[in-house]
């Protein structure tokens, strides 16, 4: 941008557009919701745009359809569809090493169909969205993992789910 008095260029001064380029999420304490039968594991997560190092008070995220894939005891969910997630705004605070804080907490979780159970996956690369509140356009700037595993013992079943730094776990 450049700076003109009475027609005379007086200053420039240059800006750097920085973009939202990841999500970091962080597990609510005492947010954990297990179930035994169904084996369920169910929680709720704060969530960061990254960097730390700008504020997107002004931009809507959110997370795209994408497909799930399964093996194991959840092959029957491989190439289901997982539908967009709901978009939120941001608080407009910025925390040291995790970013911009959304409004809108993340509800996590994975289930079982019940017994009898044996070892499995089930994951799904979520793109996530951004725009500016004024636009019509949306960008998508990463992509996080969400992973859950079946671990089966002689005597339980744990099942585990995972998404960009937060987790939980429940056991039958």
């Amino acid at each position: 941008m450049t700076a003109f008095h009475n027609g005379v260029e007086c200053r420039t001064v240059t800006f750097s557009v920085i973009e939202p380029s990841g999500v970091m999420m962080e597990t609510i304490t005492n947010a954990l919701s297990c179930n035994a039968d169904p084996l369920t594991t169910l929680y709720n997560a704060d969530v960061y745009i990254e960097p730390d190092s700008v504020s997107f008070y002004a931009c809507v995220f959110g997370e795209a359809a994408a497909t799930a894939h399964g093996s194991g005891y959840f092959s029957y969910a491989d190439g289901i569809n997982v539908p967009a997630g709901t978009a939120s705004d941001t608080d407009g605070s910025v925390v040291a090493g995790k970013g911009t804080h959304l409004f809108a907490t993340d509800t996590i979780g994975i289930q079982t169909t019940g017994a009898v159970y044996s070892v499995g996956t089930l994951s799904v690369n979520i793109p996530w969205l951004y725009a500016t509140m004024s636009g019509s356009n949306s960008y998508q700037f990463t992509t996080t993992l969400q992973s859950g595993e079946l671990a089966v013992t002689a005597t339980n079943a744990v099942l585990t789910v995972e998404k960009a730094g937060s987790s939980g776990a429940c056991h039958n």
